[in-house]
């Protein structure tokens, strides 16, 4: 066993393991275009106090190398991409075979701390190189090379998702705590909230409890098994009080008429949304000149508010301990075209659909595997109430039959057991199993998407992904993000030429 520290403890083996129910038949073909090389490891050196962004990560972080265990010797400082760091920060956090859910809040917690430190460097330097972590369990453990499946795709499907107090990203700091820990305590006392206990999140996981709500806590007079709560008491070294929030820097979606096509939102330097909507299924720049439309850790969606057939954006903020919804029905920057309202608490993930089947489309989240889906653009006391999924999936809502009549019905995303992502939809907002044969489609770095990328005469959704590729396309721009779109709900190679759109960091 390796000693507790300050900021990070390790723990001891646990085998635990969160079974998967509702099973049907597992296709494995996915798409057909290889991964790009896993981003580069070393990084050119930077000036450590040159970054300093509360809504966009670092692109890379100073790493000073340790002999640790056998000491904490230094021997050299290396540059690392940030995404790279958190992959291979988790599987040296986390223990092996623990649930998806606690892989989720660990990638989220590492990759706050390392931001942190990144943003307030400390002023440390080795040897005439200036650096922001130590490898070891002083900051938290790094070992090049040494991610795992399971924590990729937990550091991949979190990734564009991030933690704020007053508008400032904070350090989340863990440590092992005790393997009796239930949810919600921290070395077998109530959360202090200022640390995640690693054993904690794995019993709240284990209790179907999804990362948000492992993260933020959604009542905080009366919650227990949330580790980051709203708090009148200053986190040490930030004297960051109040509410802790989680929201989005960046959003990949898609919207139509068919077929549907990409929408990037990335943050703005004033700290807004910035919507770049495309029309067509190929590289180039946005088809609508880039707008500002919320706030850049607004939750992202899209959907046709209005049911004239064209989707336009909306966001869900969260304030307060709810969400609130701002939708409007013009691609332009202005004001809501609804009331803004209140639907849905901490620890819940916004979705959109048309769930009636008339045309408009309105709210809904996602909570622990719980669906509440509201009818309506305003506040809903009495919502449509569907269990579908667990806490560790990923909500993924579409429609799934070639009927042009059917509602948005429920769907999940899982790691399935060869690592790739398992798309378990159903095609009816009510609760059971799969009624569309389980398929893989995209890998456990990819991140799932979808739409009715097809303009025929029915209006099925197909799977697609979204992942980090190599820089190509348009002459004069990077854009890094593959698009790799099909145009129903089964597995195989893209149906659409795969494209690359938008820059997005690593």
């Amino acid at each position: 066993m390796i000693a507790f520290r300050e900021m990070v403890g390790r723990f001891c083996p646990s085998l635990r393991v969160l079974a998967l129910v509702g099973v049907t038949s597992v296709l494995t073909i996915v798409a057909g275009s290889s991964l790009k090389p896993e981003g580069a490891a070393l990084a050119a050196a930077p000036p450590c106090d040159n970054y300093s962004s509360e809504i966009t990560p670092p692109e890379n972080i100073g790493v000073v190398i340790t002999t640790f265990p056998n000491g904490y010797t230094r021997t050299g400082v290396q540059y690392v991409d940030f995404k790279t760091y958190v992959k291979n920060v988790l599987p040296n956090e986390w223990l092996p075979n623990w649930p998806q859910g606690a892989y989720q809040a660990g990638a989220l917690a590492v990759k706050q701390f390392g931001w942190y430190f990144v943003n307030h460097w400390r002023g440390q330097t080795f040897n005439g190189q200036c650096f922001h972590v130590e490898d070891n369990d002083r900051d938290q453990r790094y070992i090049a090379n040494s991610q795992t499946v399971p924590t990729g795709y937990a550091a991949e499907q979190t990734w564009n998702w991030l933690l704020q107090s007053g508008g400032k990203v904070y350090a989340t700091y863990h440590q092992a705590g005790y393997s009796s820990d239930a949810c919600g305590q921290y070395y077998g006392s109530p959360r202090d909230g200022v640390h995640m206990s690693q054993y904690g999140s794995q019993a709240c996981a284990l209790a179907n409890t999804g990362w948000p709500r492992i993260s933020v806590d959604s009542n905080p007079n009366t919650g227990v098994g949330y580790y980051f709560p709203n708090s009148n008491t200053p986190i040490p070294a930030m004297d960051l009080t109040g509410d802790h929030i989680y929201g989005q820097w960046h959003g990949a979606l898609t919207w139509g008429g068919a077929p549907w096509t990409p929408v990037s939102v990335s943050p703005s330097a004033a700290g807004y949304s910035t919507w770049k909507f495309k029309s067509t299924n190929n590289c180039g720049p946005p088809s609508i000149t880039p707008f500002d439309y919320g706030l850049a850790s607004d939750i992202k969606v899209v959907g046709d508010w209005d049911g004239d057939g064209s989707h336009t954006q909306g966001v869900a903020r969260l304030g307060g301990g709810t969400i609130t919804w701002y939708l409007r029905n013009s691609r332009t920057a202005g004001a809501p075209s609804y009331t803004a309202f209140a639907y849905g608490g901490y620890g819940d993930i916004p979705v959109v659909g048309d769930w009636d089947g008339n045309g408009s489309w309105t709210p809904g989240v996602y909570r622990n595997g719980h669906w509440l889906l509201s009818n309506t653009n305003a506040f809903n006391p009495n919502p449509l109430d569907v269990y579908y999924g667990s806490g560790g999936d990923t909500p993924e809502p579409g429609k799934w039959k070639t009927s042009g009549s059917q509602p948005v019905t429920i769907g999940v995303i899982r790691q399935a057991a060869s690592g790739n992502l398992s798309w378990w939809l159903r095609d009816s907002n009510t609760p059971g199993n799969p009624t569309i044969p389980v398929f893989e489609y995209g890998g456990n770095l990819d991140r799932p998407i979808t739409g009715d990328f097809i303009a025929d005469t029915t209006s099925q959704f197909g799977a697609g992904i979204v992942r980090d590729d190599v820089a190509d396309c348009t002459p004069g721009t990077t854009p890094n993000q593959g698009w790799y779109l099909r145009y129903t709900p089964t597995p195989g190679s893209p149906n659409i030429t795969p494209f690359r759109y938008e820059l997005i960091r690593p």
